[in-house]
């Protein structure tokens, strides 16, 4: 067996100001020519671990070894010339500048001698040997989320790294776009790279992956190639608890609270509709799920219900009480909460606190005057109560890893109790 390119051994990572272990003694290796799957519940020590290894986090102790060499790199570009990088869950792109303006700013120092004709050129081969069909001249912020984090790929792959990690990827993309993604993946391992899937989806990691990893709080619980484990087994170990589909269905109240009949919701492109004729009930205490592939009115209907879209026609009935194409905030006052699936441009603000991203819905509702350390004492509450892996309320958001955010901005929803 080939010798890793990269060992880690027994990496620790506490945040003082919470008090919360992120790692507890992780030890794993990356090998060439091997996909990886780091699989894990959110918050469970998966980007943490990560960041520690790209520069991004400190560890507390504990040591890696980067093809027999000590390795520590202070930050991600660091990591990267060292042959190390990482796709972020939060994608780095700039969305007012071209695919290749996006390119060209990320390049090493080494490939500045290049022309602008013969970078094109680098930059067309590898867009055709890794099937990754991107207009170079189009403006990123134009683009698909899947075109979007191809950008970010072509980043690493122009500067020739090793290992290539991959912090929830499949997240918001259509099962078309992961099939594709993974296609570049086998393509990556098959010229010896070694590829690193950080994912909380246990079937993708399965029919993927070489190895699987299995982290839970913090703590790798096993280590499995695919003939040593069923996937039942990893729903067992990854949780801690019984695979799904025995629990027993609590019986449904017959109280209807909300009430949507046969509405149609306007499009970006005049003239059309991106929703048309949609009709369903809730009922108290009822969960309903409405699925599709990506890009066929799903987020159009929530902003619809939510008054972010306008409702050509049709009603929506809270509690019997019409309120189509009522503003959100009239809504909120009604119990009605809502959390957008781009959690970074729609329901954050990256470069605001923690903190601040907790507080400001009650602030801006009004009638919540409170003094600065209440604040601080409500937020390290809810996030308590969430299991929110955090540094320092003080830290701008964008530091929490995707699935730490995701319960942040739940939380916010829940406490304003709906």
């Amino acid at each position: 067996m080939s010798k890793p390119i990269l060992e880690v051994s027994d990496l620790k990572k506490t945040y003082e100001t919470s008090g919360t272990k992120a790692l507890n003694g992780v030890t794993l290796s990356f090998f060439p020519g091997e996909l990886i799957s780091l699989l894990g519940e959110n918050a469970a020590g998966k980007t943490t671990l990560m960041k520690a290894i790209v520069g991004i986090e400190k560890p507390d102790s504990g040591s890696m070894l980067l093809k027999g060499e000590p390795y520590s790199p202070s930050n991600p570009s660091q990591a990267l010339k060292m042959g190390i990088g990482m796709v972020p869950q939060n994608l780095r792109v700039i969305d007012r500048l071209t695919v290749l303006e996006n390119l060209l700013i990320a390049r090493k120092a080494n490939k500045l001698k290049r022309t602008a004709k013969s970078y094109r050129e680098y930059i067309e081969t590898l867009i055709g040997r890794y099937q990754l069909q991107l207009p170079l001249d189009r403006e990123v912020g134009t683009l698909s989320l899947a075109e979007r984090q191809r950008v970010e790929i072509l980043r690493l792959l122009q500067n020739s790294p090793d290992i290539l990690i991959f912090d929830e990827p499949t997240a918001l993309i259509s099962e078309n776009e992961k099939a594709e993604l993974f296609e570049t993946f086998n393509k990556l391992k098959g010229e010896g790279k070694s590829i690193v899937f950080i994912t909380h989806k246990l079937r993708e990691a399965y029919s993927v992956s070489d190895r699987i990893y299995l982290i839970r709080s913090g703590v790798i619980v096993g280590s499995f190639r695919k003939d040593e484990i069923s996937v039942e087994g990893l729903y067992d170990l990854m949780a801690g608890e019984e695979s799904p589909g025995s629990s027993v269905r609590s019986s449904l109240s017959e109280e209807v609270v909300l009430k949507v009949e046969k509405i149609c919701v306007e499009s970006s492109v005049e003239g059309s509709d991106a929703v048309r004729d949609v009709s369903f009930e809730a009922r108290k205490g009822e969960l309903i799920a409405i699925t599709g592939v990506a890009g066929n009115g799903q987020e159009e209907l929530q902003e619809g219900l939510f008054g972010v879209r306008k409702v050509i026609s049709g009603r929506i009935l809270l509690g019997g009480i019409d309120v189509t194409n009522l503003p959100p905030h009239r809504l909120r006052r009604l119990g009605v909460a809502s959390l957008p699936s781009d959690r970074d441009k729609l329901a954050s603000c990256r470069g605001s606190s923690i903190r601040d991203n907790l507080v400001i819905q009650r602030v801006l509702s009004g009638g919540w005057v409170v003094s600065g350390r209440e604040m601080d004492n409500y937020a390290r509450e809810l996030l308590s109560k969430y299991g929110v892996v955090f540094g320092s309320i003080g830290d701008p958001v964008f530091t929490l890893s995707g699935g730490n955010l995701q319960k942040l901005l739940l939380a916010r929803e829940i406490s304003s109790e709906p």
